[in-house]
């Protein structure tokens, strides 16, 4: 797990990278500490549903991208 963290020490991202990829779950933060958006990447690409936080309220809303299929089911 790798945590990322701005100049004020507030968190601003956290994921994984394997073989210097981003891959798995991942949440990214803006800079008053709340979720901007989190998902799953697979070999740095988005996959799956990811949430984001709306720009002009406190909502958000879900974006689909890429289905993940696990290396091994292309086999």
């Amino acid at each position: 797990l790798s945590t990322w963290f701005d100049k004020n020490g507030k968190k601003m991202s956290e994921g994984c990278f394997m073989v210097g990829m981003k891959m798995g779950y991942w949440t990214f933060w803006d800079e008053n500490g709340n979720i901007e958006s989190e998902g799953y990447y697979n070999e740095n690409e988005k996959v799956s549903k990811w949430k984001y936080k709306n720009s002009s309220d406190s909502g958000y809303y879900y974006e689909k991208h890429k289905p993940y299929t696990p290396p091994y089911m292309n086999e």
